[in-house]
């Protein structure tokens, strides 16, 4: 077994996601898909090393596929210094993936996905906010900005795995490496997806002289109706029920609310359907412009073209009824 430390520096501070929480990233490399038939090769470990106040990337490596129990059992010894598990598609791949052969290579220890903080997952969630149309590692990067020469895939490694425990050849064995560690290095980065989440799902309302924070939790248009929950942060002595001609508005003891508002499907342009509010058919008078690029009446609010929400839209949307509903109940 190789077991191979690297260090580096990186410009991030971590609690401001974790608190004091102690976190790793976690990417594992397999001979497959088959957890039956397929072995884990290579575990990496990437973490915020105390002890020389840098980051830190840790590699086993089974150099034969007799090693595999080897570098699960070293895996599991340096699992007992971190709170939380960080991966990208980990719930669905590397963590059952690595349960799976802890079960079949009989050792006595389980991963508890309450550990585990899958980015992909919460990307994926969130992509009503985000609007992005590929959700792979690639993408994602170039997204947030981050350009990198990822000349090999995971599947490309399994051949560089085999040609090395067959011919040790060095070659392929860096190549190997290197992906993961590329793989790892930059899924720091990755985090910071979660500030612009946070972003995209909040906005601000002036009342008496303070800005109350609005976080969206959700968005969905189901039976023609856009549907908006989240947090609304006003401490409320009474819930607030209000019906009106095209909208239901919430707001509970728990501040949590819930919009409901009725909308149109129909073509915006010759190619594009899109869900939008006819602003004249609303009792409540809304100032609210179009921020999208669609050359609509005045009077139209487009929700969703295809399949990407108008976030400004209905953030707007949001803040123009919540204000209305606090002038009305909250005086």
């Amino acid at each position: 077994m190789k077991d191979l430390l690297y260090t580096f520096e990186k410009d991030l501070d971590y609690h401001k996601y974790f608190k004091q929480e102690n976190i790793c990233f976690l990417d594992i490399e397999t001979t497959g898909f088959s957890r039956n038939k397929n072995i884990i090769y290579l575990i990496g470990i990437q973490y915020y090393n105390q002890s020389i106040n840098n980051w830190s990337i840790r590699q086993l490596f089974a150099e034969s596929i007799n090693e595999e129990k080897e570098i699960l059992l070293k895996f599991i010894e340096l699992l007992s210094d971190f709170d939380k598990i960080i991966t990208f598609n980990g719930d669905a791949f590397d963590l059952p993936f690595i349960n799976s052969r802890l079960e079949i290579l009989d050792i006595p220890y389980v991963l508890d996905k309450a550990r585990s903080f899958d980015l992909y997952k919460i990307i994926k969630n969130n992509n009503a906010f985000l609007g992005l149309n590929s959700l792979k590692l690639e993408s994602l990067e170039e997204y947030l900005g981050l350009y990198r020469k990822d000349l090999y895939s995971g599947k490309d490694c399994i051949g560089f795995y085999f040609d090395y425990i067959n011919s040790l050849n060095k070659e392929s064995l860096e190549k190997i490496i290197q992906h993961n560690y590329d793989d790892l290095y930059y899924m720091i980065d990755i985090l910071k997806i979660l500030d612009i989440i946070k972003d995209k799902k909040s906005f601000y309302i002036p009342h008496n002289g303070e800005n109350l924070n609005i976080f969206i939790e959700s968005i969905k248009i189901l039976d023609d109706k856009l549907i908006a929950c989240g947090i609304f942060p006003n401490p409320l002595d009474n819930e607030i029920i209000h019906y009106d001609m095209n909208f239901f508005f919430s707001l509970d003891i728990n501040k949590r609310f819930k919009l409901s508002i009725d909308c149109s499907l129909g073509l915006i342009s010759p190619t594009e359907k899109g869900y939008y509010i006819d602003k004249k058919n609303l009792v409540l008078a809304m100032d609210i412009i179009d921020n999208t690029k669609h050359n609509l009446p005045s009077r139209f609010l487009l929700l969703k073209v295809e399949n990407d929400y108008c976030i400004e839209n209905i953030k707007n949307l949001i803040k123009v009824i919540s204000k209305e509903i606090l002038r009305q109940y909250l005086v």
